[in-house]
């Protein structure tokens, strides 16, 4: 396997979501809207999403 993990679906989600920059709850809306409300996501989970993407140095999205 790769030097990266798999992505979650609420990363994966968050990466799509960061296609346009957005703000914490407008990823919220925008992953529920995509999703058809199947994927909820949280404040806390989209931080620390966030946090996950910054240290795996998939930083280039930001």
């Amino acid at each position: 396997m790769g030097k990266y993990s798999p992505l979650t679906e609420g990363i994966y989600y968050i990466l799509l979501s960061l296609y346009e920059p957005r703000h914490g709850y407008s990823i919220m809306q925008f992953v529920s809207e995509l999703s058809d409300k199947h994927v909820e996501l949280g404040v806390e989970t989209i931080y620390g999403a966030i946090q996950t993407i910054s240290k795996e140095k998939l930083d280039y999205v930001f």
